[in-house]
């Protein structure tokens, strides 16, 4: 049954694939219509040296990280666990501008530009900014002594990093040097993002309920995943509204 499922996933993405593909090749060569798009695919996220905090409070070198690791986030204000999915994008040493903030809890973090991170603005309210919207004074979500705080940020550099990861977690956030943050990059809703990864969660689901321990197949390969890559030029031709462009 698993691999009939298998094969009809794969066999529907790739048929989407081929033609919306196809449909952005007559736009390109014969002119229909005005929507444009750059042929980069990219969700970068966070640097090599990250460290994310596991459920039995251990914490695990982002690289090491494997489908099936249960990682500490935070929900509705309750630290809870979630499970790794799959890594959406990995570069071992390709060179990237990252945004490190400090917090006055001495909490450090390094995104990629338009990754999302969530803050405790003045309405007290959760609100997900991209990495370069976040300005000095406002407060990042850590764990500071096994406990949710609310720390300011004091202190915003901008620098060239070698190496970055991309996870994926069922809950959509996770805990990154104890700074909570999404999985997320290049999308203008965080909420929407995870809404449009179901199709991810039931598949991964699926294939640990039939006892597959790697249900995406990408511990050692770089680059974007292939799923995403479809689903990214799904989003570009159909709900461009959703991307960072």
């Amino acid at each position: 049954m698993y691999s009939m499922i298998n094969i009809l996933v794969l066999l529907t993405l790739f048929y989407v694939d081929y033609t919306l593909s196809k449909k952005l090749f007559n736009i390109h060569k014969y002119g229909k219509g005005a929507w444009a798009h750059s042929t980069e695919i990219k969700i970068h996220c966070f640097s090599g040296d990250s460290l994310i905090r596991l459920a039995n409070g251990e914490n695990k070198k982002i690289s090491y990280l494997k489908s099936g690791d249960e990682i500490l986030t935070i929900d509705q204000s309750k630290i809870v666990s979630t499970e790794m999915i799959m890594m959406l994008d990995k570069q071992i040493s390709k060179e990237v501008l990252f945004y490190e903030f400090i917090t006055k809890s001495g909490h450090e973090i390094s995104l990629t530009e338009y990754h999302l991170i969530p803050i405790f603005n003045s309405n007290q309210n959760q609100i997900y900014l991209f990495a370069k919207q976040i300005q000095i004074g406002d407060f990042l979500y850590v764990l500071l002594n096994d406990q949710l705080k609310y720390s300011p940020v004091i202190n915003i550099t901008v620098e060239i990093r070698k190496g970055y990861y991309a996870p994926l977690t069922s809950k959509g956030t996770l805990l990154v040097n104890d700074v909570l943050a999404s999985c997320f990059a290049y999308v203008k809703n965080h909420h929407s993002a995870q809404f449009y990864m179901f199709p991810f969660r039931f598949y991964y689901k699926l294939a640990r309920f039939f006892n597959f321990t790697d249900p995406f197949n990408n511990p050692n390969s770089e680059g974007l995943h292939w799923f995403i890559k479809i689903m990214f030029n799904f989003a570009k031709y159909f709900r461009p509204d959703t991307l960072f462009s």
